[in-house]
């Protein structure tokens, strides 16, 4: 720490420069790390920051965040099939730019940041792009889009509510059955006088 003259509050020649960091957690498990200048007056406790060094640390430090969050986008894109070349007929973003992103020769502004993780969350927005953006079109990919996602989801709820499972050992290894829940009585039942009533369906082994 060093010593600086003048508290902006009480006059106090006891103000202290020392350096505190930062860690911001932004979306995409995105996270910047920084340390700026800060003055703390020792006689009443005032702390500020000093020069105007925040914002510049910051900067510098979403930068390089900015860096590394656009290369693993780019990665989970092209993972979900998403090519380069959508990007480039569907939103002008030539696959060069792309490649020196994924690469860290060239820092992605936070208009292609937010484009990538746009992207990467609503997949969609490319065949909506290739349609030139025509809302009647937008409307029908986005509801059957969402249609799908309802689907799955249901589908899994009912898979969830209509099973119940239990572990029969065999040997070394664990065997899980399934029944439905018509079923489970009778199988507390049929397991505690040692064989079930009927077959259940074996679905994995542990």
């Amino acid at each position: 720490m060093t010593a600086n003259k003048g508290c902006p509050v009480c006059g106090s020649s006891e103000l202290l420069h020392h350096k505190k960091d930062k860690d911001i957690q932004l979306d995409f498990f995105q996270s910047v790390k920084f340390s700026y200048d800060v003055d703390y007056c020792s006689i009443c406790g005032y702390e500020g920051e000093a020069n105007d060094s925040y914002p510049l640390a910051f900067s510098s430090a979403k930068s390089l965040s900015d860096k590394d969050v656009s290369y693993h986008l780019i990665e989970w894109n092209r993972a979900k099939g998403i090519k380069d070349s959508y990007f480039e007929r569907s939103f002008g973003l030539p696959a060069r730019t792309l490649n020196r992103w994924r690469s860290g020769s060239n820092t992605p502004s936070a208009t292609g940041v937010t484009l990538l993780k746009l992207v990467n969350t609503f997949s969609w927005l490319t065949e909506v792009a290739e349609y030139k953006y025509d809302q009647a079109i937008a409307k029908k990919i986005f509801l059957k889009n969402a249609l799908e996602a309802i689907n799955e989801d249901r589908l899994a709820l009912e898979v969830e509510e209509a099973s119940a499972m239990y572990t029969h050992e065999c040997g070394a290894n664990t065997v899980i059955y399934s029944y439905g829940k018509t079923d489970l009585g009778n199988s507390s039942e049929a397991i505690s006088a040692g064989e079930p009533s009927y077959t259940p369906k074996k679905v994995g082994v542990l």
